[in-house]
């Protein structure tokens, strides 16, 4: 299990300061998709590793003119970054995780004792297997999640459920995502199940508020156990059926209540 994305904000001057200088350095200026960070914010993303790795500053401006910065937002993959930003298709333990994140701070010269000056505001962690039934047919069964519906979208086989405003669930054929890349070593069935807290409010239930606590193996049973209590809620429907081990009887059942 690994975490695909991560925000993690900061108003410490310092922090703040350092990271602002290598703005014309390793990262790029860049207009984002998101209105919000557009109109209020400074975005750069990595010149070699793009969106998977940006820096928001918040401006601070006296009569227009920009005076400062108030805080800045940190995006990172530690999943990608763990894969050279190829690729998220493997499944990392939660060492590997813990060390990938560890590896990006200290790319950012961001130390140990600062780790708690970085909140986490925003996060996706998931997990990738590969199942014993074909991931198309999988996927195609999916559709609902408790009273929430499963949509469509980016491509055929991948569903997307907004639960509530602070939660989101994704489950995916990450397989035929990479398809095209044969190189990656990705098994065509991989099958992913992600969860995404929008909410700092949600992510402190389950015990995070910084990111020293993303560095903690018992964070990641609690995400593990949250993960497969989702799962629990997510309706299948088999759009084909093997109907050959059963009886008559189950054939028909299965029939009328698809």
């Amino acid at each position: 299990m690994a975490f695909d994305n991560l925000k993690l904000t900061s108003t410490d001057q310092v922090i703040i300061t350092r990271l602002s200088e290598v703005q014309n350095k390793e990262f790029i200026y860049y207009k984002s998709d998101d209105k919000f960070y557009r109109d209020f914010f400074h975005s750069f993303k990595h010149k070699d590793f793009g969106v998977k790795f940006c820096l928001h500053f918040r401006k601070v401006c006296i009569k227009k003119v920009i005076v400062g910065y108030a805080s800045v937002d940190i995006v990172i993959s530690p999943h990608y970054n763990f894969n050279n930003y190829l690729h998220n298709g493997n499944d990392l333990t939660p060492d590997e995780c813990a060390k990938s994140i560890i590896e990006i701070l200290t790319y950012l010269k961001i130390q140990p004792p600062e780790y708690e000056d970085l909140k986490v505001v925003n996060m996706e962690f998931g997990l990738n297997i590969i199942p014993e039934t074909d991931i198309t047919n999988l996927v195609n069964g999916i559709f609902y999640t408790k009273k929430a519906s499963f949509l469509v979208v980016n491509f055929p086989y991948f569903r997307i459920s907004k639960t509530t405003v602070q939660k989101l669930i994704k489950a995916y054929a990450k397989g035929l995502q990479f398809i095209d890349y044969p190189e990656y070593g990705i098994n065509v069935n991989t099958f992913r199940f992600e969860l995404k807290s929008k909410k700092s409010a949600k992510i402190k239930t389950y015990g995070i508020y910084n990111v020293s606590d993303l560095l903690k193996i018992e964070i990641y049973q609690r995400l593990a156990q949250e993960l497969l209590n989702e799962w629990d809620s997510v309706l299948i429907l088999n759009l084909e059926p093997d109907f050959s081990q059963l009886k008559n009887e189950e054939v028909e059942f299965i029939k009328t209540a698809n």
